[in-house]
């Protein structure tokens, strides 16, 4: 199997000598292995500083040109319009400011996140549509350009999201972990799949911008709301379960054939187990959005319904 760059005899691994290293590869320990192992990791992480810092560095610029530039009368709007679904509640100057801080930060990270989600999605439709077939240890210019993309936008996401919350912190360095070890590089295949899921953004932040504004009805609204739901399900549903499960019988299949060496193993299972996490997250996400559509419909046909027949709409005795 072959180790490197698509359509090349191999790619440069380490700083040392990395042909002598990957002809070695087969009579080496499992810890001497694990050494190699690093010492690839080591080297891209060196080699790739400039592009996953630049991006990092451009999610980061953008982060903070957004919190200098976002309209304060925006903020305020949308600030009335939350306080507007909770009339029991008043907000005190402290609380006022909390909640500005609050918006801007939901707006902040739908914007970073949208413009990070067109960028990966599109070359990632466009890799897997027209790029050629990857073996688990191959990659292309454009996979490496999308690891390294991915690897800022978690840069980006550790630095400005560690507050929000556990969940969102261990979201952020799982997925750093995932796609730096990528970089050796690991699995850029199946970083296409992955990379694509992300064509659903920025029709969610969408959605969520429209709720805010108060634009919850109309044609845009629906498009938006279908149109998450129709792309949920052809990129992280129909399509990235079954790639998930190519994926997973070659992956084994690799292993019990030596492909996959013994000190390999263990991030192949590593990435085994976060695929497995991501298609149940995926498929139980798109349970509750089925489950809303039918309570949505059941609702409204018992509105026509009531409207429609007035016996059903006069009150009980």
């Amino acid at each position: 199997m072959k180790r490197g760059v698509a359509g090349t005899e191999h790619a440069t691994l380490t700083l040392v000598n990395p042909c002598t290293l990957i002809k070695m590869a087969p009579s080496l320990s499992f810890f001497q292995g694990i050494e190699l192992v690093m010492a690839k990791l080591y080297y891209h992480l060196r080699m790739d500083f400039k592009s996953y810092g630049g991006y990092a560095f451009f999610y980061i610029v953008l982060s903070l040109a957004i919190d200098a530039t976002f309209p304060l009368s925006w903020l305020d709007a949308l600030c009335r319009h939350e306080m507007g679904k909770k009339h029991d509640i008043k907000l005190t100057d402290s609380g006022r400011e909390v909640m500005r801080k609050q918006k801007k930060i939901q707006a902040r990270t739908s914007i970073v996140a949208t413009v990070m989600a067109i960028h990966v999605s599109v070359l990632s439709l466009y890799g897997l549509l027209f790029g050629p077939t990857l073996d688990f240890f191959s990659e292309t210019p454009l996979t490496r350009h999308l690891v390294n993309v991915a690897v800022g936008f978690f840069v980006w996401d550790v630095l400005f999201c560690w507050n929000q919350g556990i969940v969102f912190l261990a979201h952020g360095l799982a997925c750093l972990a995932v796609f730096l070890m990528a970089l050796s590089p690991y699995f850029h295949g199946m970083a296409l799949v992955t990379l694509l899921f992300e064509a659903s953004t920025p029709f969610l932040h969408a959605r969520k911008a429209l709720i805010d504004c108060d634009l919850a009805k109309g044609r845009l609204f629906v498009f938006t709301e279908y149109g998450f739901v129709a792309v949920f399900f052809l990129t992280r549903i129909a399509h990235g379960l079954y790639a998930c499960v190519v994926w997973w019988l070659k992956v084994e299949a690799a292993i019990a054939t030596g492909d996959i060496r013994e000190w390999e193993t263990p991030i192949a299972r590593m990435y085994q187990s976060m695929c497995l996490l991501l298609s149940g997250l995926n498929c139980y996400w798109f349970f509750l959005m089925a489950r809303a559509i039918i309570v949505v419909k059941e609702n409204k046909s018992k509105k026509f319904q009531t409207e429609k027949n007035p016996i059903l709409s006069q009150p009980k005795k």
